[in-house]
């Protein structure tokens, strides 16, 4: 929502995979979309320390939680892709493209069935 801080967001994700026993893999994070695909802000899957930037109207950015069943942790391939967990864990990533408003968060890529 506007007015809420990215960090808002990154600590949400890291609280509510640990909760439920997930690893989150922390060196990737989401995004600001705009005439890039990947533009600032970043959007972290970690609790954040420092200051992060403040949501605000007309705002896109895109949030991505890439969880574990296992640690979170990672090893790139040699050629830098694919990456797997390190401990052989399952993993998956979710992408969802979010305008801020005024009147709360839309859901661009929401799918018909999806309740958010």
């Amino acid at each position: 929502m506007e007015g809420n801080f990215i960090s808002d967001i990154s600590r949400k994700i890291e609280t509510l995979a640990t909760q439920y026993g997930y690893g989150v893999v922390k060196e990737f994070s989401g995004h600001g979309i705009g005439k890039s695909v990947h533009e600032h802000p970043p959007i972290p899957n970690k609790v954040l320390t420092e200051k992060s930037a403040q949501l605000i109207n007309g705002m896109i950015i895109c949030v991505e939680p890439i969880l574990t069943m296992g640690t979170g942790q990672v090893i790139h391939m040699p050629d830098k892709w694919p990456v797997i967990s390190s401990d052989n864990t399952l993993a998956c990533h979710f992408e969802h493209t979010i305008l801020i408003t005024k009147n709360g968060p839309n859901v661009l890529t929401k799918r018909g069935d999806e309740s958010i």
